[in-house]
């Protein structure tokens, strides 16, 4: 493993106390005006996060580090503006999501950190920034990140949540923001060097401080009333899951997420580790992979991860909307225009369903000239944008269940890439059966082509690739997503087709 001041943005934070101050000003919190959007609400449904319609969402989004050091270094509450055009600029990645690490004792106001940004200070410009959030259409994932057990003064993170403080701190932000389903819970950051056990119950740790189990924190939560969706990372960094089922702690609501964090440089960097850890916790709860990142700057890594968690219906919030280097940090920003890092393009691309692709159509803002047997409208539901193409249809339970949405104007241009990509997903109010979605080309002559055919999940978003030869290529006057179902049996197709691309 990696030393700890490359793991991640908690590290970099850590040794950017030795930074001259002249070199991080505090950051400017002014609002401007701002368009309020409704932010979606997240419940745990099964192993899917839902949203108040039932509609199955994943959390995309990203960090913004700061609130976890500014406080107890004495010189702001964030690093870099919060400010409603931050935000805006943040949504046109593509996200629904904002993490936002805390500092325990900055929001308890204890062990002499300083008074002018702690306590009722703090606490209220957290709140307003949740707020912000919200009000651009977002969810605030607020998160456990710097604490100090005792008299300790809270300048990193601890190898877990501290007894003396963390259920004080969680019992405080359940009970302001209880009442706030757009507000999720991230309990401790990234938990290390102790045993599942001592995880999930509590122990004396090495230094001889008691540590609170993610148990103790999620009863504080609940204690106070307070139904919000939380989060639970793993061991190791939180890059480990190998365990966590067998060590989930009990939630009366069966509200809770598994949390992740995936960085090139951590204990679960390949894609087969991801298949025997992460995605084996995935077939039971929800998994959110708080933070992810690379150390390398290409964009490479996170986007391979990004492309698996998009296929086996993982949340992510890339680390972090913050402009330092993109190497150690890593960091999305060059600058706080905007203007993004190597590794910062290749997540924006991914995000907005721009990346190595030209965009067919993502359904964000209209519906152009498709048409089907079935009603069109346009969803909450989507895959990268705000908005998808959703198909419904009753169908005849004696015959087999088909139906077919196309545009007939849309002609594409072989140049533009050899691959056609669709995400297609089966919602959960079509019929049980085995469903399978395809992609389709109208030729030069007016015959549809299919492609080859991909099983579909309910409430899943899956690709649907087609290659076609360069004769169907010729003259092509369409393209079509075609979905099939059983042979008898179904009565109710309800799909939805986002992030239709070339490549």
């Amino acid at each position: 493993m990696t030393s700890p001041i490359l793991r991640y943005g908690f590290a970099l934070a850590a040794a950017m106390l030795l930074l001259p101050m002249t070199l991080m000003a505090p950051a400017s919190a002014a609002v401007g005006p701002q368009a309020v959007q409704q932010p979606p609400t997240v419940t745990a449904q099964g192993n899917s996060l839902v949203d108040a319609n039932g509609e199955v969402i994943r959390l995309l989004g990203v960090n913004k580090s700061g609130s976890e050091y500014a406080c107890v270094q004495g010189w702001g509450f964030f690093d870099g503006p919060v400010d409603a055009g931050t935000l805006d600029l943040i949504g046109s990645w593509g996200s629904n999501a904002v993490r936002v690490p805390l500092n325990e004792q900055c929001w308890l106001n204890i062990n002499g950190v300083p008074a002018a940004y702690s306590g009722t200070a703090y606490r209220s410009q957290i709140s307003d920034f949740v707020d912000r959030i919200n009000a651009a259409g977002m969810v605030a994932i607020l998160d456990l990140h710097w604490n100090a057990p005792g008299t300790n003064i809270a300048y990193s993170q601890q190898v877990m949540a501290d007894a003396d403080h963390a259920p004080a701190f969680w019992t405080s932000v359940a009970t302001m923001f209880a009442d706030n389903p757009s507000v999720v819970f991230d309990l401790y950051n990234e938990p290390h060097d102790i045993s599942w056990e001592c995880w999930r119950d509590g122990c004396q740790t090495d230094e001889g401080w008691q540590a609170a189990g993610m148990q103790d924190l999620v009863d504080a939560v609940r204690n106070t009333g307070a139904t919000n969706l939380m989060i639970a990372s793993g061991l190791n960094w939180a890059g480990d899951l190998s365990e966590w089922v067998e060590h989930a702690p009990v939630d009366p609501l069966n509200n809770l997420a598994a949390g992740v964090h995936i960085y090139s440089f951590s204990q679960c960097n390949t894609e087969s580790c991801w298949n025997e850890t992460i995605g084996k916790v995935a077939e039971t709860y929800p998994v959110v992979s708080t933070e992810i990142g690379e150390d390398t700057c290409t964009g490479d890594f996170t986007t391979a991860y990004m492309k698996w968690a998009d296929t086996n219906g993982v949340s992510y919030t890339p680390w972090t909307w913050n402009t330092w280097d993109c190497r150690s940090g890593p960091a999305l920003l060059l600058n706080y225009d905007g203007t993004p890092t190597t590794y910062g393009a290749a997540v924006r691309a991914h995000m907005t369903g721009q990346g190595a692709t030209t965009m067919v159509d993502n359904f964000n803002s209209r519906r152009i000239d498709w048409v089907s047997t079935a009603r069109l409208n346009s969803s909450a539901v989507s895959h990268r944008g705000s908005r998808s193409l959703q198909v419904a249809k009753a169908t005849d339970p004696d015959k087999r269940a088909r139906v077919f949405a196309h545009n007939d104007n849309e002609v594409l241009d072989p140049d533009a890439g050899q691959t056609l990509s669709a995400w297609v997903r089966l919602d959960v109010r079509s019929s049980q059966g085995r469903w399978k979605g395809m992609l389709a080309i109208q030729d030069g002559d007016g015959r549809w082509i299919n492609g080859p055919a991909v099983t579909l999940k309910r409430g899943q978003w899956t690709e649907v690739l087609f290659s076609p030869s360069p004769s169907q290529w010729a003259d092509n006057a369409g393209i079509g997503v075609r979905v099939v179902g059983p042979r008898r049996g179904a009565d109710r197709l309800v799909y939805q087709v986002d992030s239709i691309t070339q490549r």
